[in-house]
């Protein structure tokens, strides 16, 4: 599960890069996902897409580090660590 806290559009402003945290699970590149909105609710599956994961990056500052997977790994109330395989 992924929590999206924010939408960054790229220049050309025809893509969105979703910045968000990675709560359970993992995540890789390619990856079919269901995209949840706002207004989604079990009986109602009309605010929810079907998309591709095209692309795993960490934001430093400016740059963007490309990965191919997340891995989220808790150990009791340590802080999570994010891995790169």
């Amino acid at each position: 599960m992924i929590n999206i806290v924010k939408m960054f559009n790229r220049q050309d402003c025809n893509i969105f890069d979703a910045f968000g945290r990675v709560l359970s699970g993992t995540i890789h590149k390619n990856q079919t996902v269901k995209v949840l909105g706002e207004n989604y609710t079990l009986e109602d599956e009309e605010d929810m897409a079907i998309k591709n994961v095209k692309g795993l990056y960490i934001m430093e500052g400016r740059y963007r580090i490309e990965v191919i997977t997340f891995i989220l790994i808790l150990k009791k109330h340590y802080c999570p660590l994010i891995r790169n395989n």
